[in-house]
């Protein structure tokens, strides 16, 4: 992307980052700036990878898990860059219960044609969910969780989906030694396509993440969505990868890439985050 159309889409664009920027450093600043009781439990995230992770937030807790992302494709003599703000907030009813709500946030997409180029901006839609923590690994070596979403009809142009569409997801997380872990993610879909009729559809995501330090850990991972859906939607495959640095037991700042493996998969996302707990 050339410089002059990054300062176009931040700058130029209202409705987009110049404000998160100020929430995520906002949002920062307090993590930092509040005690913390010694022997706190560092932020579990569910972000930057595909795979949620086992644990909720805890009772009575906040999370904020936020970010920017761009991603680029090129396909059938098209090329499109989008910028998105994903953004999910996690409050802890129990300590194994919480509730959830994601979204992209605000998107701005460039699409260039053979007959020219077009922009569009809108608000992605919005989801609601539960996540019910099962087990821990003390008790039986692999920690599990059941994830129920809800993705409500509510954004804006093309990337409002059609109709309600629920998802159901189960995560399994497993120690491969001191600082290394396993975990993965099937689930079901139901979508809706073009015309609006449903369609089931599975997901599948596998990562393995290794701690360097108490502060910083790295995963790699595979992903695939859409599996299953026939002529409703073509399957997308992605390798992952991203890093995460936690400062503060409540804090943490995270990078990730997505590597398209599929012909109907992006070709390209980055994205960086910031995740906060209260």
């Amino acid at each position: 992307m050339k410089r002059d159309a990054v300062a176009e889409l931040v700058w130029e664009e209202k409705r987009y980052p110049c404000g998160l920027v100020l929430l995520l450093a906002g949002a920062a600043l307090l993590a930092c700036a509040r005690g913390h009781a010694d022997g706190l439990d560092a932020i579990s995230t569910d972000r930057p990878d595909t795979v949620e992770s086992s644990l909720t937030v805890g009772r009575h807790r906040l999370q904020l898990e936020t970010s920017v992302a761009y991603e680029h494709d090129a396909q059938d003599g098209e090329s499109s860059d989008t910028w998105s703000a994903p953004t999910l907030l996690r409050y802890g009813v129990s300590d194994s219960w919480e509730l959830r709500i994601e979204t992209d946030g605000p998107l701005h997409e460039r699409l260039d044609r053979a007959a020219g180029e077009t922009n569009a901006s809108g608000m992605g839609d919005l989801a609601l969910g539960l996540k019910h923590h099962l087990r821990d690994r003390e008790d039986s070596q692999w920690s599990r969780a059941l994830l129920l979403h809800l993705d409500l009809p509510s954004g804006d142009g093309h990337w409002k989906g059609h109709k309600h569409r629920p998802s159901l997801r189960y995560v399994a997380e497993h120690d491969l030694g001191e600082n290394a872990g396993f975990g993965i993610m099937p689930g079901l879909v139901y979508n809706t396509d073009d015309s609006r009729d449903y369609y089931l559809s599975a997901l599948l995501a596998a990562t393995v993440g290794y701690s360097f330090s108490e502060q910083w850990r790295g995963f790699v991972e595979l992903a695939s969505t859409e599996l299953g859906a026939g002529h409703h939607a073509d399957t997308q495959n992605t390798f992952d990868g991203g890093l995460a640095w936690i400062p503060r037991p409540d804090l943490q700042f995270d990078v990730v890439f997505n590597l398209g493996l599929s012909e109907s998969a992006p070709d390209l996302m980055l994205g960086t985050g910031v995740s906060v707990r209260w």
